[in-house]
């Protein structure tokens, strides 16, 4: 149930009420006024028409007629439309909840009006499914799916590691009948006993089944016309098909007096041993313990703040109050009823077909001789890369005979490269100019009745007897009132230090490993600067045994700076003739145990690692082999000598 406040609880069990409906389509605003009366209306579901079910994707419908609205024609498809519903409190306002995230799918202009409708996010799921392999948690393969399709996944993680196999690592079997996105949720939220549905606010959402009550509904909330069955949904056993075999295996609890819930061929649950897989399965199987409701019918003043899977009660006329009801479909018209549905199976009818030849129907994959099959991998993780390699792709594959694979891939990384500091001599000549002053002179005159000679020794300058000095009828003169400035170009010789700091340069290495064996003869290496690049492998894998699980690994490591890799950021495949859909257990067990750092002394020394190693195979069906080993020394210095830890 939407979180409403008490006094809309309140108000949504008063015998009279008032409400009314605001949204928007586009960016185009309507009310009541804008709505043809009796034809809003909504739809949803989370189960079957017939028996109640997990692993379910429906998507919801919305159909209404705007007649006055003022909307471009032709521009409609795609766009959307988000309604709310308001209830009239006590004090006399109104208390909103938002109905959902719809797109308009089809638009007809008639002459009552524009004619719309439209589904919710759910739709937009419809996407081809570009991965056939992949790991992950439940939550990580979530998120895979939802940001490939654009849009929010509104479950969080801790919401999902309370579900059934919410914390456990699960694998996508590569041969199985997904085709979209909407597929491949379908069987995760089966994986996890959860239907998916888009929330209120368009993001995809996961919910278990449960027995939480969220309204009492007496029988004068309710029309008359309400049905309710005679018997109980339950479920007390379990079948699944295996891929690897083509057989059916059935699980049940103790008490086994019940329905059967027939899982299919669920990719997500195909691999590892038969242990994993039985436990994988019987989790399932304890969340649909959770189920038991009494189908019904009912009718209800129209009032939308229920949700699917929500819990009830009635009391009061038919009803018993003891039961628990469970809604799995309503249809909310707008000024009309709200029809609510809880479906349900006889438990009785079980009895009608042995459980142990309850075979479900499915297409097996088989494979052909020669027929070319595809393995691919998409991550549902996202990647931190440095100097210590990080695996980032894992596909498993067999082939039905002898022969060679191909491997692709295209990775995107984010890289953020290092700084480097550079720093040069700038050497050169410069010309400088030197401003200079020049003083130019002119001297003119006239010496009438004068003489001047020069002698050896003697110079008569045509003195009196009285010794002065006689210049009559002359003129002798100096202008020096003429000054000019002038440059003139001077060379130096200059030697400067520069530094800078610009954007380096980071080596991605690759490694392959085929069956935990690395492949010393090819090692690609990539060189960049910041951004983002895209990495493209190829590697011919020669000499495949047939019918043995294979496992080709990629690690990746970066110098000189970091990277990212973001969820959906790796498209890998393995392609080749012969491959088989299922795969043979090579008997191989892998246990990791990593310690963190610890100090030691007041220096606080730091261990680099401890790590130990342990594994177990087996070989055909006699062999048997045990190793228990523990790889590497770690020192530490400063000491005499070296301590072992």
């Amino acid at each position: 149930m939407y979180g409403v406040s008490d006094a809309y609880k309140t108000a949504m069990h008063q015998a009279v009420q008032r409400f009314r409906l605001t949204g928007t389509v586009g960016t185009t605003e309507f009310t009541d006024e804008n709505i043809l009366s009796g034809s809003f209306s909504i739809t949803n579901q989370c189960s079957g028409n017939n028996e109640i079910q997990i692993g379910q994707v429906y998507v919801g419908e919305l159909n209404v007629t705007f007649p006055n609205l003022p909307l471009t024609r032709y521009s409609l498809k795609g766009m959307q439309i988000t309604p709310s519903f308001g209830l009239r409190l006590a004090d006399g306002t109104y208390e909103d909840v938002p109905l959902g995230v719809f797109n308009i799918s089809e638009a007809s202009w008639t002459m009552s009006g524009l004619v719309v409708k439209a589904y919710d996010n759910m739709s937009l799921l419809d996407k081809n499914c570009n991965t056939s392999q992949s790991n992950g948690t439940a939550y990580e393969m979530a998120l895979l799916a939802t940001e490939a399709c654009g849009l929010t996944l509104g479950t969080t993680e801790a919401e999902f590691k309370t579900f059934a196999n919410g914390t456990e690592t699960l694998s996508l079997y590569a041969e199985s009948d997904i085709e979209t996105w909407r597929d491949f949720i379908s069987w995760l939220a089966q994986t996890i006993g959860c239907n998916a549905m888009a929330g209120r606010d368009g993001s995809i959402i996961f919910r278990p089944y449960g027995q939480t009550v969220v309204d009492t509904l007496d029988e004068e909330h309710r029309f008359e016309g309400a049905s309710f069955s005679d018997f109980e949904t339950r479920y007390t056993g379990l079948s699944c098909v295996n891929l690897a075999d083509q057989t059916t295996k059935y699980y049940h609890v103790e008490n086994d007096d019940a329905l059967v819930y027939n899982l299919g061929t669920n990719p997500f649950m195909q691999y590892g041993v038969d242990e994993t897989k039985d436990a994988l399965r019987a989790n399932v199987l304890t969340a649909l313990q959770q189920i038991d409701y009494v189908p019904f019918k009912a009718t209800l003043v129209g009032n939308p703040a229920y949700d699917l899977m929500d819990v009830f009660s009635f009391s009061g006329g038919i009803a018993d109050a003891d039961k628990l009801f469970c809604m799995t479909k309503y249809n909310f018209k707008y000024n009309g009823g709200y029809e609510m549905e809880g479906v349900g199976e006889n438990p009785a009818l079980a009895s009608a077909k042995s459980k142990t030849d309850k075979n479900i129907s499915g297409l097996l994959a088989q494979v052909e001789q020669g027929k070319l099959g595809i393995t691919t991998f998409t991550n549902a993780s996202a990647y931190d890369l440095g100097e210590t390699a990080v695996k980032v792709i894992s596909i498993r594959f067999v082939t039905s005979e002898a022969n060679h694979m191909l491997f692709f891939a295209q990775i995107v990384v984010d890289v953020k490269a290092d700084a480097v500091s550079r720093s040069a001599d700038a050497a050169g000549t410069i010309v400088v100019p030197i401003p200079v002053v020049s003083s130019g002179s002119s001297t003119s005159g006239d010496s009438a009745g004068a003489d001047t000679s020069t002698e050896t020794g003697t110079v008569d300058s045509g003195s009196d007897s009285s010794g002065a000095s006689s210049s009559e009828g002359s003129d002798t003169g100096t202008d020096r009132g003429n000054t000019t400035e002038t440059t003139t170009d001077v060379s130096v010789e200059v030697n400067l230090p520069v530094s800078w700091s610009e954007d380096g340069q980071a080596v991605c290495y690759v490694t392959f490993e085929l069956n935990d064996t690395k492949i010393e003869i090819h090692h690609p290496v990539e060189t960049w600067h910041s951004g983002k690049h895209t990495f493209l492998l190829y590697y011919p894998i020669e000499d495949v045994t047939a019918n043995y699980t294979n496992i080709f690994s990629v690690y990746l490591r970066m110098s000189g700076g970091t990277g990212n890799i973001e969820i959906g950021g790796i498209v890998a495949s393995i392609s080749g003739q012969a491959m088989a859909a299922q795969e043979a257990w090579d008997g191989r067990l892998e246990f990791g145990e990593s310690v963190r750092y610890f100090d030691i002394g007041r220096n606080s020394l730091k261990a680099v690692g401890y790590s130990v190693m342990m594994e177990k195979r087996m070989k055909e069906l006699v062999q048997r082999s045990y190793a228990d080993t523990m790889t590497g020394r770690t020192a530490i210095g400063a000491f005499c000598k070296p301590a072992d830890i």
